[in-house]
């Protein structure tokens, strides 16, 4: 008797561990649908634009947005190289939150992977190119603007 007791009282310790295990799974789900969502919108991005950079299916981005879908440890770290943030950025685990990441050049998905796609060559061409852009205002932001009239008064 004191064996069936025992035993009734594990499977009840198993089933309440299953649940928890579930919870946290399905806080995992809303998490990271969040993060992802709230990053393709910033960049302005679909899921097919994703796809097409990353090579991750739309269908499965679609599944994760609606919460449908667990995604795979390689494909959280192919979603964080492509953001440019952490993948406890995208499983909403750190305080910095999509919405405080500021888009730019550091941080665009698509200029980085076109970027990624260039030898040297390819690099020196891009990076003589943004020299000459900053040397016109109608393509700096402040920052450069200040940057560079301190430049010349030096």
């Amino acid at each position: 008797m004191f064996s069936i007791i025992s035993l009734q009282i594990e499977i009840v310790n198993r089933i309440f561990k299953l649940y928890r295990d579930k919870q946290k799974e399905r806080v995992i789900l809303v998490s990271f649908a969040n993060v992802l969502i709230k990053l393709m919108e910033t960049n302005n991005l679909s899921a097919y634009q994703v796809y097409k950079d990353t090579g991750i299916s739309d269908s499965l981005i679609g599944y994760w947005r609606r919460e449908e879908k667990q995604p795979t440890k390689i494909n959280i770290e192919k979603l964080a190289d492509y953001f440019g943030v952490s993948t406890d950025c995208l499983l909403d685990r750190e305080d910095k939150k999509p919405a405080d990441i500021e888009v730019s050049a550091g941080n665009d998905p698509k200029i980085m992977n076109k970027l990624k796609q260039l030898n040297q060559r390819g690099i020196d061409k891009v990076d003589a190119y943004i020299d000459g852009l900053l040397t016109n205002d109608d393509y700096c932001n402040d920052a450069a603007r200040e940057a560079t009239a301190q430049n010349k008064s030096a």
